[in-house]
């Protein structure tokens, strides 16, 4: 993504699964794991969400309405397949890209793709846990 323009954002549940089939048989579990998916994605300053799998992108864009209501949070985060972006990137024409059919809108995260991101700050570890890692080595 980011040969395309696109500054990939770090953070630990990006290859994590949405809840996939269960989106027919138990929407609860889609709902708390694509929620999770959500918020660790925004917390991490992403703009929008790519994909490859087609039920991921069907979970995390089509029931974040659902997973809004549910957890009281507004996370307003687009989701596109990766095809999407390359489609812009080689000069696709948007129209033809179906862009307005996506739930949540794509249009204000596209704007983000070549601004310059600053580096998140680093996290400094407690006391505690560097004295709980000095003890595993």
């Amino acid at each position: 993504m980011e040969a395309l323009g696109a500054k990939a954002m770090e953070f630990d549940y990006k290859t994590e699964c949405c809840g996939a089939s269960f989106s027919i048989s138990d929407t609860e579990i889609v709902e708390s794991l694509s929620g999770k998916i959500l918020e660790v994605a925004k917390e991490s300053g992403a703009h929008l969400i790519v994909v490859a799998c087609p039920l991921c992108q069907s979970n995390l864009d089509m029931r974040q309405p659902d997973i809004e209501k549910h957890t009281g949070r507004k996370f307003d985060l687009p989701v596109m397949y990766f095809t999407q972006l390359m489609a812009l990137a080689f000069g696709y024409p948007e129209k033809e890209l179906k862009l307005p059919k996506h739930i949540v809108p794509v249009e204000a995260a596209l704007k983000h793709i070549g601004e310059a991101i600053p580096e998140p700050e680093k996290v400094k570890k407690t006391k505690k846990a560097v004295e709980a890692e000095s003890e595993v080595e």
